[in-house]
């Protein structure tokens, strides 16, 4: 027996077309559901990988700001990894790297902040840095010689790179003018006031560089760089390497991984024929700078 047509009647719906129909909606609605889970999934991964970044870049700061760019390194990186055109980012690792010793991987980083619009007020004075510290002063007094930056701190900061950097290529006067132009800018920067005790250092006048040096510890009394400053004056010029290991120390106690002051102290050492107390100088060197290639 055939089977029955079930139906409402000439005209009607067959109950078959019903629940056909019935399926269809049911597969559409089951795709449009799909497709607004996908979607709001997206989206909460997305907000949490910004927060994740905020994150990361919060605890870069405090890392940075307890000195200690190595931990600082790290969460940068994996912020860059989530927001590669970051430029605070960049800019901030390029300044870890560069208070890590690295400054050439420094260099790149902020060039790239740059590149991103970081602002030059902030990020031009560490790039001039970390360009003397790879020994590019050509290329640092070329290419920043003449740039004028709006804030008073960062164009003295950068001035006085200008000035260090010509001062290395031997060329005394335009080093006078870049010092005289950060002099202007502030007229007590620390980092101008070194500058021009070696340049009084290089025109053979050591008592005059050694009281600009004094000048400018009585305004930074914890700066390693002065303490620095103030001993190669000593050791050299004024050949008195007592009172210049002393200097040493007290660097060394401000920042116990400042290389030159490790150095500086361990040739005194040397040259005093000091061995028991000189070995004892490598290894606090050795510990405060692991890695290191003149403790290796």
């Amino acid at each position: 027996m055939n089977a029955a047509r079930e139906g409402t009647g000439d005209g009607g719906i067959s109950v078959g077309t019903m629940q056909s129909a019935a399926l269809r909606m049911s597969h559409f609605f089951s795709a449009a559901l799909g497709s607004c889970l996908l979607l709001a999934g997206l989206l909460v991964l997305s907000g949490c990988g910004e927060d994740k970044v905020d994150t990361l870049m919060t605890s870069a700061r405090a890392y940075l700001a307890r000195h200690e760019p190595k931990a600082a390194i790290i969460q940068l990186k994996s912020a860059l990894q989530q927001q590669p055109e970051l430029a605070e980012a960049r800019f901030l690792l390029g300044q870890a790297l560069l208070n890590s010793d690295d400054a050439s991987a420094a260099v790149i980083e902020l060039r790239k902040a740059l590149n991103l619009q970081h602002p030059a007020e902030l990020t031009l004075p560490p790039l001039a840095r970390a360009l003397l510290a790879t020994g590019s002063s050509r290329e640092l007094v070329d290419s920043y010689a003449n740039t004028e930056l709006g804030s008073p701190v960062a164009a003295a900061e950068l001035k006085t790179s200008i000035a260090t950097a010509y001062l290395r290529l031997g060329d005394k006067a335009r080093a006078k003018t870049a010092l005289q132009e950060a002099f202007k800018q502030q007229s007590g920067y620390v980092g101008a006031q070194l500058v021009q005790a070696k340049l009084l250092a290089a025109d053979n006048q050591f008592d005059s560089a050694l009281d600009m040096v004094d000048l400018a510890l009585k305004q930074t009394p914890d700066d390693a760089a002065v303490w620095q400053l103030r001993a190669d004056l000593l050791n050299g010029a004024k050949a008195e390497p007592a009172l210049a290991l002393e200097a040493y120390r007290h660097a060394l106690r401000l920042r116990p991984d400042w290389v030159a002051a490790h150095v500086g102290a361990l040739s005194i050492l040397l040259a005093q024929r000091d061995l028991s107390t000189a070995k004892t100088q490598l290894e606090a060197m050795k510990q405060a700078l692991p890695n290191n290639r003149q403790t290796l």
